[in-house]
C-alpha cells in the first residue's frame, strides 16, 4: 500500500527462522525501514493489505496468534514502529483472520475469516468498530462455500466478497 507521502508499506511472510516483518520503502529511493519484525508474542504471519488511514495509521492482520491462536487485528500509529494490537480473533466462524482488511470513512475496520475449524467453519465476515476492540460477525458464509481472495468496499460502504463453490460431485 502507498501512504500520503508516496512511501510503499508492505509485509514479508513468516519463515523458518522469522515471524515476519511490516517494511516502508521511501518514496525517495532510500534505504527500506523495517517498522516492526514480529514476535511469537505478537503472532506469525502478518497477512497482506495493510491499510493506511488519513492520519498515517497504519492496520493490518497477522493470521495466527493473540488470546485463541486464530489471528489478531494490529494498528502502527503513524511515525511509529510499536505494534498495537487490537483485537483478537476468537476463531468462532472459521480457522484464522485473512487477507481482505478494509476501512470505512468512519474508521471502522471489515475483515475475513478464513474456513477451518472454529464455529461453523464456514468463514465470515468481521467488523471492528473504530475505537472498539472486539469483532463482531455480520456473516457466515455458507456451507460448501469458501471465501476467496479480498473483501472489498465501495463508496457507499457496501461489502464484497468472492466465495467459490465446488462444482457439483467434487468435494462435500
Amino acid at each position: 500500500v502507498v501512504d500520503a507521502n508516496g512511501d510503499l508499506c508492505g509485509t514479508t511472510k513468516a519463515t523458518n527462522s522469522a515471524y515476519g516483518t511490516i517494511y516502508k520503502l521511501p518514496a525517495d529511493g532510500s534505504a527500506i525501514v523495517t517498522l516492526n519484525s514480529f514476535i511469537a508474542a505478537q503472532g506469525v504471519g502478518p497477512n497482506a493489505n495493510l491499510r493506511i488511514d488519513p492520519a498515517g495509521n497504519i492496520f493490518g492482520t497477522i493470521a495466527t496468534g493473540g488470546l485463541s491462536n486464530h489471528g489478531v487485528v494490529f494498528e502502527i500509529p503513524a511515525g511509529q514502529t510499536n505494534l498495537i494490537a487490537l483485537a483478537s480473533y476468537g476463531g468462532n466462524d472459521g480457522d484464522q483472520l485473512g487477507n481482505g482488511l478494509v476501512r470505512d470513512r468512519a474508521g471502522d475496520l471489515f475483515l475475513l475469516a478464513l474456513p477451518g475449524t472454529g464455529g461453523t467453519g464456514n468463514g465470515a465476515i468481521l467488523e471492528l468498530p473504530a475505537g472498539r476492540s472486539s469483532l463482531t460477525t455480520l456473516a457466515i458464509f455458507p456451507a460448501g462455500v469458501t471465501p476467496v481472495g479480498n473483501l472489498a468496499i465501495d463508496s457507499a460502504g457496501d461489502l464484497f466478497a468472492a466465495a467459490a463453490r465446488p462444482r457439483h460431485g467434487a468435494g462435500a
